[in-house]
């Protein structure tokens, strides 16, 4: 037995680093051939035998604090002795590793890979063809970035190999960020769009200081379409409305004595405080962070994007939904789901003049009713 140690750190896709062995068609983390193991709150030791991995390939895939990286390396398992700048590794595309198996996988993980494929991945395409056709680069940080520069067959949320609930959260926030910034590409493409700068950045970013695209109303003015408007005063617009004065940010200080009155006055106060205040794509008559401070939102359309069914965000409509419509006041407010939502929900949120769209993705039903919708009401400003 010859063993040698090999350091993790098991931190997501925000730091971590692991390893996998290439067993014919199936990746396994190598943490399964440990003869000794250790581990804390983010770091893993375990010492492997050399010669049980001998004439086998080892990938090491890695991330960094902003995400995952966009390549792995991969070596014989005999190098894994050496210091890193000796091993005899080749660096290849994140895509390279399509059509393993993932071994550490549950079966409904690798059920969901089926939606992935139908739902999701065409998403993704959509996004890319999108960037080509428009000349445009869309960019949402390094987790969504990762899968429009490259083709991945499965989320890259599933390279982290010690937790099923690790891997469950990343692929929660992915997919709904997928989902979410498919819609807003979807009513661009169909609505047309304007840059306001030189640079072709759309900035799907959370606390961005100026909208994603701008977007014409009926009445000739363009409006800003946002994507995840945060109203935390921290950092909302890059915490403009934190830094900068009452009086050189009149339009946003009003707003937020409207909003401490609108809240507590309505009884959302409770459920509200628990719950971040960021509506997933927002249409407003402020098209930068400048604009906002002096005129306030001005906010024509709130769109919220379920890609859950009901059963898993039934909490948010008094706990989100409605209070942005109390909040914002919105002339339209609209729930796009993936799923189709039971006739008693979707009622219920009707009655309270909230549209709900359903089966908006991918060859769905709601494919084009959100582009309909949302066009009749920019048509009717």
């Amino acid at each position: 037995m010859s063993l040698v140690e090999v350091a993790e750190w098991w931190k997501g896709l925000h730091g971590g680093n692991y390893h996998f062995l290439v067993d014919g068609s199936r990746l396994v983390h190598l943490r399964n051939y440990a003869k000794r193991f250790k581990r804390d709150d983010v770091s893993a030791k375990y010492h492997v035998d050399i010669e049980e991995l001998r004439g086998k390939d080892v990938i090491e895939f890695s991330s960094s604090r902003s995400g995952p990286l966009r390549r792995i390396w991969k070596f014989p398992a005999e190098d894994l002795r050496l210091s890193w700048d000796q091993r005899n590794r080749e660096e290849l595309p994140l895509e390279w590793l399509n059509g393993f198996e993932l071994a550490h996988l549950s079966p409904a993980e690798k059920s969901f890979l089926e939606h992935w494929r139908g739902l999701y991945k065409p998403m993704l395409r959509f996004a890319k063809t999108f960037e080509e056709r428009r000349s445009v680069k869309v960019r949402a940080g390094a987790l969504f970035d990762v899968h429009i520069l490259q083709d991945l067959d499965f989320p890259v949320s599933f390279m982290i190999p010690y937790s099923e609930k690790a891997r469950r959260k990343s692929l929660s926030g992915l997919t709904k960020q997928i989902h979410q910034v498919w819609v807003a590409l979807k009513l661009l493409d169909h609505l047309g769009f304007e840059l306001r700068h030189e640079s072709s950045y759309m900035p799907f970013e959370q606390s961005a200081d100026r909208a994603v695209a701008l977007i014409r109303g009926g009445n000739g003015a363009l409006y800003g379409l946002w994507y995840e408007l945060d109203l935390n005063p921290h950092t909302m617009f890059g915490g403009m409305a934190w830094y900068t004065g009452p009086e050189e940010c009149p339009g946003l200080q009003r707003f937020f004595r409207e909003l401490d009155a609108r809240i507590w006055s309505s009884g959302f106060g409770r459920r509200t405080s628990k719950i971040p205040l960021r509506p997933d794509i927002a249409i407003l008559e402020a098209k930068d962070a400048s604009e906002a401070c002096r005129s306030g939102l001005g906010t024509k359309i709130i769109i919220e994007c379920k890609n859950m069914e009901l059963e898993l965000w039934k909490n948010d409509i008094e706990g989100q939904i409605l209070p942005y419509k109390e909040i914002f006041k919105p002339r339209t407010m609209v729930v796009a789901s993936i799923w189709r939502v039971p006739k008693y929900a979707k009622y219920d949120l009707q009655a309270r003049s909230v549209e709900v769209i359903e089966e908006v993705c991918p060859g769905g039903s709601g494919e084009e009713a959100i582009v309909e919708l949302v066009g009749r009401n920019l048509q009717s400003l």
